[in-house]
């Protein structure tokens, strides 16, 4: 994972603890506590790994390696490259595979939600799994 993955990861678990409480009235010093502690153990993290580089004194080449770098690549790309990647990396093996990944589960759900199984799936498939 990279750190700017990590950062929307990060913002995610911050706004999954936040909301619910927040949506429901109950946002207290309990919710606000643990978003702290994310926050801190997250930053603690960082800490940790950039401290070797700050106390061996290289701190300007894990700079260069990991914030310079990053940004000379993304821009080294123009507008058009970012969306034909996009089109082959996402949505050209999706076509293919969408269908096998999505009916399946839209059937699943159809079945749950009807509460009958009129074939027995459920049945055949659970001895089918071991489940």
């Amino acid at each position: 994972m990279t750190k700017e993955v990590s950062l929307f990861n990060l913002g995610f678990l911050v706004l999954w603890t936040l909301y619910p409480a927040w949506r429901r009235g109950e946002l207290d010093r309990r919710h606000l506590s643990s978003v702290a502690l994310l926050l801190g153990g997250c930053s603690l993290a960082v800490a940790l790994t950039i401290a070797p580089f700050v106390v061996m004194g290289a701190f300007g080449d894990f700079w260069d390696a990991a914030v310079v770098y990053t940004l000379h690549y993304l821009g080294a790309n123009s507008p058009f490259d970012r969306i034909i990647g996009f089109v082959n990396l996402v949505v050209f093996p999706s076509s293919y595979a969408g269908p096998w990944v999505v009916l399946p589960l839209l059937g699943f759900v159809y079945l749950m939600s009807r509460g009958e199984d009129r074939w027995q799936w459920r049945r055949g498939g659970s001895r089918s799994t071991g489940f």
